[in-house]
């Protein structure tokens, strides 16, 4: 994934949540940092689902260490394929909540 550039997002006076995302069309990907993650220093990032890995990237991309848990078990195709493949890329860690789970994550 092509990262266009980080920007930070002013949320500091609408809410205290540190937020952050992904976003952009094609092969390309702007990340933005809310300034309430900016200012948080975390040890580790939990992503505790695939719907995460969004916020999961943005995390591997600061540095920090990133552990994905994942609860779902998508239907065989393209998009869990590439879905488990980012996951791979992104966590230090990746769990599966369950044995079904486990299996499809290896």
């Amino acid at each position: 994934m092509a990262v266009r550039d980080i920007r930070l997002l002013h949320l500091g006076d609408k809410t205290s949540a540190a937020n952050a995302m992904v976003a952009g069309l094609g092969p390309t990907r702007r990340i933005y940092i809310g300034d309430t993650l900016s200012a948080d220093a975390p040890d580790v990032v939990h992503a505790n689902s695939l719907l995460m890995l969004p916020e999961a990237t943005v995390a591997r991309r600061r540095g920090l260490p990133v552990v994905v848990q994942v609860h779902e078990l998508p239907p065989p195709g393209r998009k869990r394929d590439l879905s488990l493949h980012l996951a791979a890329l992104v966590a230090d860690v990746l769990v599966g909540v369950s044995g079904p789970v486990s299996a499809m994550l290896c």
